[in-house]
C-alpha cells in the first residue's frame, strides 16, 4: 500500500507542469505607459494599444495570443477599447501617419470590430466597444507613427530605445 502512495505520487508530480517555468511578472502599469495611448473628443473616450510580442503576450490568453502574435508580426495593428460619451453613430476612419527617416507617409487604417466597433454602429451613452485597427503592412518599430481621426483624435507612438530592445529581446 505504501508503495502504491509512493507510484501515484510520483505520477501526479510527473504529471503536474512546473510552476517556475510560469511566464514572468509583467509590470502592466509599465505596460500600458510604453505601448498605450488614450485620449477622447466629444463622442467618445479611447484606449489604443500596439499590439507586438509583448502586449499580445501580456493580454491576450491563448488561442487568441498566438493567433494576434502572428498577425502582428506581419502587420501594424493596435487594439481599441473605447466607450461613447454621448450618444454616437460610431466613426472609426483612422489614418496612420509614419514618419521616417525618407519622410512621412499616410495610410488607411482597416478597423475589424470585436464588440461594437462596426463603423456606423449606434452606441448609447456609456456603450463600450472594442476591436482592432490594423494596416496591411508592418511598419518599422523606429519609425514615428499617429493614428489620427479628423482634427480632434490623435494617438502617437515612438518608441523609446530601451522600449525597442525589450521589442527585439521579446521576439527571440
Amino acid at each position: 500500500m505504501k508503495i502504491l502512495r509512493i507510484v501515484m505520487l510520483s505520477l501526479v508530480v510527473a504529471l503536474t507542469p512546473l510552476s517556475a517555468e510560469q511566464e514572468p511578472q509583467i509590470d502592466i502599469q509599465q505596460l500600458l505607459t510604453d505601448f498605450a495611448r488614450e485620449g477622447s473628443d466629444s463622442n467618445m473616450s479611447l484606449r489604443i494599444i500596439h499590439l507586438n510580442d509583448v502586449t499580445t503576450n501580456a493580454l491576450f490568453d491563448p488561442p487568441q495570443r498566438f493567433v494576434l502574435r502572428a498577425q502582428a508580426r506581419n502587420q501594424t495593428m493596435f487594439f481599441v477599447t473605447g466607450i461613447a460619451l454621448k450618444d454616437i453613430d460610431l466613426d472609426m476612419d483612422f489614418q496612420l501617419v509614419e514618419t521616417a527617416a525618407l519622410g512621412q507617409q499616410t495610410y488607411r487604417v482597416n478597423s475589424t470590430n470585436w464588440d461594437n466597433m462596426e463603423d456606423g454602429q449606434q452606441l448609447s451613452e456609456g456603450q463600450e466597444f472594442t476591436g482592432i485597427l490594423s494596416l496591411e503592412n508592418l511598419l518599422p518599430l523606429r519609425s514615428r507613427m499617429a493614428l489620427v481621426q479628423g482634427n480632434f483624435l490623435r494617438f502617437e507612438w515612438e518608441f523609446a530605445p530601451n522600449v525597442l530592445r525589450q521589442l527585439e529581446a521579446a521576439q527571440d
